[in-house]
């Protein structure tokens, strides 16, 4: 057996035939998978000293390479841990609308896409103008077919401007159904 510390993350151990029959090992049994394999591992890290590369917890990679002689090389590397991964909430989305007919055909298309249901129509001048708080990658390529997007940050400049016509959008859509009553 031969050992190489090649970093302080990354070990290399060069087993012959006969290291591995004393291991009860064949390189074509090694895999990370196998309670045998991680015995094997668990074993070569403790005679030499360096269990903390199979730490719980730890993330490392562990290669095996077979080596012609019959032995193999296995080396072992301890990965960084994964920084934690943070959402990015994308920003207010204001939407121009020529008409209330692409209101209502964008606000019925985008309704399986907005189950928060906070998006804020207003009356703008002639037209209409909706304000998405957060909207998705989704909504925001749907909405193209309908309106033009707006340079408003938060869509203040249209709260401020505009006549608020609800608030609750996907709430007052009509749902297909006949009221109650009618056939």
């Amino acid at each position: 057996m031969h050992v190489i510390f090649e970093s302080d993350s990354r070990l290399r151990i060069e087993l012959n035939e006969e290291d591995l029959r004393d291991l009860g090992v064949t390189v074509e049994e090694l895999d990370y998978a196998s309670p045998k394999t991680r015995r094997v591992l668990t074993e070569l890290l403790t005679r030499i000293g360096a269990e903390e590369m199979l730490a719980p917890g730890g993330r490392r990679l562990v290669e095996v390479l077979p080596l012609h002689e019959g032995g193999c090389v296995i080396s072992f590397t301890a990965l960084a841990q994964r920084a934690p991964v943070t959402l990015r909430q994308r920003q207010a989305g204001v939407w121009a609308f020529p008409d209330a007919e692409a209101v209502m055909a964008a606000a019925q298309a985008l309704a399986p896409l907005s189950p928060q249901n906070r998006a804020r129509l207003y009356r703008f001048g002639t037209g209409y103008r909706l304000v998405l708080p957060a909207q998705s990658r989704a909504q925001e390529h749907l909405l193209k077919e309908f309106a033009a997007p707006v340079e408003d940050e938060d869509g203040r400049m249209t709260a401020e401007h505009g006549r608020l016509l609800t608030d609750r959008l996907f709430s007052v859509l009509p749902t297909g159904r006949p009221p109650r009553g009618e056939p």
